[in-house]
Protein backbone atom coordinates (compact mmCIF):
# COMPACT_ATOMS: atom_id res chain seq x y z
CA UNK A 1 0.00 0.00 0.00
CA UNK A 2 2.64 2.51 1.15
CA UNK A 3 4.42 2.16 -2.65
CA UNK A 4 0.91 2.85 -4.31
CA UNK A 5 0.64 6.22 -2.60
CA UNK A 6 3.89 6.89 -2.59
CA UNK A 7 3.71 6.36 -6.47
CA UNK A 8 0.43 7.79 -7.07
CA UNK A 9 1.26 11.00 -4.74
CA UNK A 10 4.66 12.11 -6.66
CA UNK A 11 2.50 11.06 -10.04
CA UNK A 12 0.00 13.38 -9.51
CA UNK A 13 1.56 15.94 -8.13
CA UNK A 14 4.04 15.99 -11.73
CA UNK A 15 1.64 15.63 -13.68
CA UNK A 16 -0.14 18.67 -12.46
CA UNK A 17 3.12 20.40 -13.15
CA UNK A 18 3.55 19.53 -17.01
CA UNK A 19 5.40 16.75 -16.80
CA UNK A 20 4.84 13.43 -18.81
CA UNK A 21 5.66 10.10 -17.35
CA UNK A 22 7.16 6.86 -19.11
CA UNK A 23 7.19 3.60 -17.78
CA UNK A 24 11.09 2.10 -18.23
CA UNK A 25 11.19 -2.01 -17.88
CA UNK A 26 13.11 -2.97 -14.45
CA UNK A 27 14.82 -6.19 -14.79
CA UNK A 28 15.96 -6.09 -11.27
CA UNK A 29 16.13 -8.72 -9.24
CA UNK A 30 17.62 -7.37 -6.30
CA UNK A 31 13.77 -5.41 -5.54
CA UNK A 32 10.51 -7.43 -5.42
CA UNK A 33 9.02 -4.60 -6.82
CA UNK A 34 10.27 -1.57 -9.17
CA UNK A 35 9.06 0.70 -11.36
CA UNK A 36 11.28 3.34 -12.80
CA UNK A 37 9.66 6.42 -14.86
CA UNK A 38 11.36 8.77 -17.56
CA UNK A 39 10.09 12.28 -16.35
CA UNK A 40 9.90 14.54 -19.84
CA UNK A 41 8.74 17.91 -20.22
CA UNK A 42 7.31 19.33 -23.88
CA UNK A 43 9.36 15.97 -24.92
CA UNK A 44 12.59 16.31 -23.33
CA UNK A 45 13.85 14.20 -20.66
CA UNK A 46 14.32 16.01 -17.47
CA UNK A 47 14.63 13.53 -14.70
CA UNK A 48 13.21 9.94 -13.34
CA UNK A 49 11.09 8.69 -10.91
CA UNK A 50 11.80 5.30 -9.00
CA UNK A 51 10.38 3.16 -6.42
CA UNK A 52 11.42 0.19 -4.90
CA UNK A 53 10.75 -2.37 -2.22
CA UNK A 54 13.51 -4.63 -0.79
CA UNK A 55 12.38 -6.75 1.81
CA UNK A 56 10.62 -4.84 3.94
CA UNK A 57 12.05 -1.41 3.26
CA UNK A 58 11.15 0.87 0.51
CA UNK A 59 13.75 3.10 -1.59
CA UNK A 60 11.78 6.10 -3.64
CA UNK A 61 14.16 8.52 -5.56
CA UNK A 62 12.85 11.57 -7.58
CA UNK A 63 15.91 12.55 -9.71
CA UNK A 64 16.16 16.28 -11.58
CA UNK A 65 18.32 17.72 -13.94
CA UNK A 66 20.24 14.41 -14.21
CA UNK A 67 17.98 11.29 -15.98
CA UNK A 68 18.64 7.68 -17.57
CA UNK A 69 16.69 7.15 -20.71
CA UNK A 70 17.79 3.39 -20.79
CA UNK A 71 16.91 0.88 -18.17
CA UNK A 72 20.04 -0.63 -18.05
CA UNK A 73 22.16 2.22 -17.85
CA UNK A 74 19.74 2.99 -14.64
CA UNK A 75 20.21 -0.42 -13.33
CA UNK A 76 24.33 -0.34 -13.30
CA UNK A 77 23.63 2.86 -11.30
CA UNK A 78 20.93 1.72 -8.62
CA UNK A 79 22.56 -2.01 -8.24
CA UNK A 80 24.92 -0.86 -5.56
CA UNK A 81 22.32 1.14 -3.56
CA UNK A 82 19.40 -1.52 -3.63
CA UNK A 83 22.10 -4.01 -2.28
CA UNK A 84 23.27 -1.84 0.47
CA UNK A 85 19.76 -1.25 1.71
CA UNK A 86 19.23 -5.04 1.61
CA UNK A 87 22.31 -5.71 3.77
CA UNK A 88 20.99 -2.46 6.29
CA UNK A 89 20.10 -3.86 9.63
CA UNK A 90 17.98 -1.27 11.60
CA UNK A 91 16.05 -1.66 15.46
CA UNK A 92 12.49 -2.02 15.59
CA UNK A 93 11.50 1.30 17.31
CA UNK A 94 8.57 -0.36 19.42
CA UNK A 95 10.84 -3.39 20.20
CA UNK A 96 13.43 -0.75 21.35
CA UNK A 97 11.24 1.46 23.34
CA UNK A 98 9.37 -1.51 25.17
CA UNK A 99 12.71 -2.89 26.03
CA UNK A 100 14.09 0.21 27.36
CA UNK A 101 10.78 0.96 29.06
CA UNK A 102 10.39 -2.73 30.56
CA UNK A 103 14.32 -2.73 31.16
CA UNK A 104 14.58 -5.71 29.18
CA UNK A 105 17.38 -4.27 26.82
CA UNK A 106 16.85 -3.29 23.31
CA UNK A 107 16.12 -5.62 20.36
Amino acid sequence: MTSYAETFGASFGLHHSGLEQEDLLLETTLASRASLKLLTQDGEPVGNLFYATVGNKSMFTLFTGVYFEQAEDFEAFIAPKLLQLREYQHSDPILTWAGNTLGLGSD
